[in-house]
């Protein structure tokens, strides 16, 4: 289980990636990267190249699913908890009591 300093961690990092201009861009590339992949499996005309874009394919799509699982355990509390969630300006900071 983890410490609520490593949550309070794992949820700034989260936050400063999110509103980050490289990440948003990774993140959109890695998710095209997703969708051609898909595309030339569809595609693939023998079974070595099927194999190679199978596991392209289902590395990219952990990657989207660790990174949509990450993104998923901090919306719900703040949508659930949302004077906690925000301060005076409606800017986010760690929610307090029964939190993440």
């Amino acid at each position: 289980m983890m410490e609520e300093k490593q949550k309070r961690e794992l949820y700034e990092g989260y936050l400063a990636m999110q509103h980050n201009p490289c990440w948003q861009w990774l993140y959109g590339e890695t998710a095209r990267r997703v969708d051609y992949l898909a595309q030339r499996l569809r595609q693939a005309a023998d079974w070595p190249q099927y194999c190679r874009l199978c596991g392209e394919l289902a590395a990219l799509e952990a990657l989207c699913g660790q990174i949509a699982f990450i993104a998923a355990g901090f919306r719900e509390p703040a949508a659930a908890n949302d004077q906690e969630g925000r301060d005076a300006d409606g800017d986010e900071f760690w929610p307090v009591a029964g939190g993440v």
